[in-house]
């Protein structure tokens, strides 16, 4: 049977992602924070549980704990403290972040495992693409973006010290059931469902959104399948611009709500075409989105209907 280690296990992602590792026959160990909480998706029964704290993966303790696990196939570091909200913009936090992924291959490498798999995000490119003009004048938030590409460069280099196959997921904007935090899709569906007024930039710039069940299994293929060294954009495939993402909520939530659009400022990039290109990791894992963005909102409503 194969084995696989997953931190942040109780997220939204690492949730979907020990599901889907289990679901597929892994013996799954989900590393927990003592302050973590109920996973948001419960784990399933098989599931072995680990409590550390992100500044113990040096600690000789941590890879007591995880002996069972030794050479596990693929070690997924999902655990991030301050990745939404005002905290995004703690740079102590961030760069906190930065110095536990690092600490996160070490364990790996402590443990034997096969490859280790670190998760990214597209804000990355924004931060990068954004804070190369002269003039630029970046958000706080961005102490987030700049750790998350730090923590990239990092690993990966102290991986190649250890000889540790490394691999890099690339999140776009993951949006489903069950998500606990105020994402945009979340936040607008809800005003949607009580015909509150949508206050919105132009949205002409270019998004994609993947059905979080969708982002776990393309999290297994890269473990599974992945060349050791890349990193790999994760989305549907589809991206367009913000609006007939926000226009396809409006047509399947029925909703009255009155949308305007340049009612707020944006504030954010507009990232070209190569920050959306899927096509690398579809060629090494064979990773096709299945459900498309109007199957996944009816997913997701049906969850918030049923909580409302």
């Amino acid at each position: 049977m194969k084995k696989a280690i997953v931190t942040g296990a109780t997220g939204f992602v690492g949730s979907y992602l020990v599901a889907q590792l289990s679901a597929a026959q892994y013996s799954v160990c989900a590393m927990v924070r003592s302050h973590a909480g109920k996973p948001v998706l419960p784990f399933p029964k098989d599931i072995r549980v680990v409590a550390c704290e992100l500044s113990e993966y040096r600690s000789p303790a941590a890879a007591q704990a995880l002996r069972m696990y030794r050479e596990a196939d693929v070690f997924y570091h999902l655990a991030w403290e301050g990745s939404a909200g005002p905290s995004r913009g703690d740079y102590m936090l961030q760069l906190a972040n930065v110095r536990h992924t690092c600490d996160a291959v070490s364990l790996a490498s402590e443990l034997c495992c096969a490859r280790f798999v670190g998760a990214g995000s597209i804000m990355e490119d924004e931060c990068l693409q954004a804070l190369s003009a002269a003039d630029a004048n970046p958000p706080p938030t961005y102490h987030y973006s700049i750790a998350k590409h730090a923590a990239f460069l990092m690993a990966k280099t102290e991986a190649a010290k250890r000889n540790m196959p490394f691999l890099w997921g690339k999140i776009s904007n993951a949006y489903g059931a069950n998500d606990p935090t105020e994402r945009f899709i979340n936040t607008m569906l809800r005003k949607m469902l009580k015909n509150e007024p949508c206050l919105l930039s132009p949205c002409t710039q270019t998004y994609d959104f993947i059905y979080i069940s969708e982002l776990a299994r393309a999290f297994q293929r890269i473990g599974e399948d992945g060349s050791p060294g890349e990193a790999y954009y994760i989305g549907s495939g589809k991206p367009a611009p913000l609006r007939a993402f926000v226009e396809t909520m409006r047509g399947l939530t029925g909703t009255r709500s009155p949308i305007q659009y340049g009612a707020l400022p944006c504030n954010a990039a507009n990232l070209d075409a190569a920050s959306f290109d899927h096509r690398k990791l579809l060629r090494d894992t064979g990773f096709v989105c299945q459900i498309d963005f109007a199957q996944g909102i009816g997913k997701t409503l049906n969850q918030l209907q049923i909580d409302d």
